[in-house]
């Protein structure tokens, strides 16, 4: 399995529609919301509901006899007892209560079994779960049956607090008109700091990881791609990225369970990078994620600026 970690808003999704291009990828999104999204009705990647769509409807038989033999919401209940960040100490303590580890191995059976389910759907191929929060990483890591490879995608900081600034319209929401959480700059520059520090924990657990900058994704696809095929262990072969020319990709569709909305564009796409918020973000906001964020924007090849200094 390759997990793909990273702030939202940092383009994780494009990199994710990208990769689930490949032949050996079977991409399946943000799994951390199937059970209080997807298994909810909101649409597949495909375009189909949830319950409409034969992939997910194979996984559902193959794992549980058919989803309508669980609970959603009582796993869903389940998940937020573990799957939060605060709880990544607790997860890698040997020392936790009785009564916590009695919920996590519950709740990592659940994962065991889908994703079990998801890899024989998938025909054997490497899954792609985009969920982004570390602490998801971190109860893959446990999960019985899954070998782990991690990257992180890292977005400027600037770039990254200035898109969830932005009213985005829900279109899996088919019943309803619902946007997409909005948070002020400080905000989304302190939970920047925070997902890409507990990446890095995830190394010294033993799993294999990378980074990738989405400036760079952008700039350079193919180059940045074949960093992950080789964090998989996958031959790099020239047939396998014919829907990539230069900065025009194609993309077909995949079943994601939920992501950033251009997981429903299909055909041909344009890579441009996304800086609007150079024009566009007031000088306030600017300070203060620079103040917020600045001691990690070096690490990652930005200036304190959220501008890129390294090529």
């Amino acid at each position: 399995m390759l997990f793909i970690a990273g702030q939202g808003r940092s383009g994780t999704t494009l990199l994710d529609r990208m990769l689930g291009q490949l032949p050996f990828f079977c991409s399946v999104g943000e799994m951390i919301h199937l059970w209080a999204h997807g298994l909810q009705g909101e649409r597949c990647g495909c375009g189909e509901a949830f319950h409409n769509c034969p992939f997910w409807q194979k996984v559902g038989a193959r794992a549980y006899g058919g989803w309508d033999n669980i609970s959603a919401a009582e796993i869903y209940a389940l998940q937020r007892s573990v799957d939060r960040s605060r709880y990544i100490p607790a997860m890698v303590s040997p020392h936790r209560s009785a009564a916590f580890a009695a919920r996590l191995n519950a709740y990592v059976a659940h994962l065991a079994t889908v994703y079990r389910a998801i890899a024989e759907s998938c025909d054997g191929r490497i899954i792609i779960d985009s969920s982004k929060q570390p602490s998801v990483a971190y109860l893959l890591s446990r999960t019985p049956g899954i070998d782990l490879r991690a990257l992180l995608m890292v977005r400027s900081s600037h770039g990254m607090a200035y898109s969830w600034t932005k009213l985005v319209t829900k279109p899996e929401v088919v019943d309803r008109v619902e946007h997409m959480p909005r948070y002020r700059p400080a905000r989304s520059a302190a939970y920047w700091n925070l997902y890409n520090e507990l990446f890095q924990g995830l190394s010294r657990l033993g799993v294999p990881t990378t980074v990738l900058n989405y400036e760079e994704v952008v700039r350079s696809p193919r180059a940045q791609l074949e960093k992950v095929v080789r964090l998989v262990d996958q031959p790099v072969r020239e047939a396998d990225f014919a829907w990539l020319a230069g900065d025009r990709v194609t993309l077909g569709p995949t079943h994601t369970v939920s992501g950033n909305p251009m997981r429903f564009q299909t055909g041909e796409l344009q890579l441009r990078l996304d800086e609007e918020w150079q024009q566009r973000m007031r000088r306030v906001d600017r300070l203060k994620v620079s103040a917020v964020s600045g001691p990690l924007l070096r690490r990652y090849g930005y200036g304190f600026d959220g501008k890129v200094f390294r090529r």
